[in-house]
Parts: structure tokens; C-alpha cells; sequence
């Protein structure tokens, strides 16, 4: 039986040996060392991820809270930039399968026609992911004044 590693979409995480035609044995140590890494290490956040985690915790501070048109209404008057509705539930769909929100239905009311409103929390992985891109960024920054032209 010969050894060959063969090639797959996925081949960085773990490698693939085919010991004949028809069997094939799957090496899935860097998948359990990755994994593991995962939990200590924190989320890597896009932009608009990180304006939808703290829009979320700005409207968490308000009697509203935190529910699709005031996370909405936060990232408009907050950023000052032009977002669409249907991009901030996305996102905080998202957000929540990434475990970095929570969610719970509030009771119906009858000014919402009866409907309940899905209200939304930061996990402690998000607070933990938006201080370590926060502090990523301000290394970054450090030192740079764009207000200095250069020559």
C-alpha cells in the first residue's frame, strides 16, 4: 500500500491519505489543535461587525434596548454613514449563530400589532473580541497624526 496525501479545499487543516482506491484515512490532529486554539484566542471582527456589537450595546443603555430599528437608528446617527435595514439583521443574525449576541422575544404588544420584538445582548466572547480589536487598533494607530503632511 502506497501513502499519498491528496489534495483538498481544506488541505491547511487537515491532510487527506488515500491508502487505496476505495479507502481513504483522514489526519485530524490540526483540526483538534485549531479548535482548541479557538477558545482562547479572541474572534477576528469585520468593520461592520464591530459597528453592529457596539451599536448593540449603545441600544442596550436606552428603555427600547437592543432590537433591529434601534441597533438601525444607532449605526445611522452614531457612524454617519448610509446602512441598509436588511444588512444590520443580517449581520446580527449572524453575530448570534457566531455566539456573539443572545436573543430573546419580548412580550407582544398591541402597538406592534401583536407581534413580539427580538431584543439582543452582548456575549462575554463579544466584549472580549471587540477589547482585543480595539486595543489591536490603537497599536496600530499609535504614533500617526494624519494631520501631519508629509514631504
Amino acid at each position: 500500500m502506497a501513502w499519498r496525501a491528496g489534495r483538498s479545499a481544506v488541505s491547511r487543516q487537515f491532510s487527506v491519505v488515500e491508502l487505496s482506491e476505495n479507502s481513504t484515512v483522514l489526519d485530524l490532529s490540526n483540526i483538534v489543535i485549531y479548535s482548541t486554539r479557538m477558545g482562547t484566542e479572541p474572534q477576528l471582527l469585520g468593520e461592520f461587525e464591530q459597528m453592529v456589537l457596539l451599536a448593540v450595546l449603545q441600544a442596550e443603555r436606552t428603555d427600547a434596548g437592543a432590537y433591529g430599528i434601534t441597533v438601525f437608528d444607532e449605526l445611522s446617527a452614531r457612524a454617519k454613514r448610509r446602512v441598509l435595514r436588511g444588512a444590520v439583521y443580517m449581520t446580527l443574525d449572524r453575530l448570534e449563530k457566531k455566539g456573539l449576541l443572545s436573543s430573546f422575544l419580548t412580550e407582544p404588544t398591541a402597538a406592534r400589532g401583536g407581534r413580539a420584538k427580538r431584543c439582543y445582548r452582548v456575549t462575554k466572547t463579544a466584549h472580549i473580541a471587540l477589547r482585543a480589536s480595539q486595543r489591536a487598533l490603537m497599536n496600530l494607530w499609535s504614533g500617526i497624526d494624519l494631520a501631519v503632511e508629509k514631504k
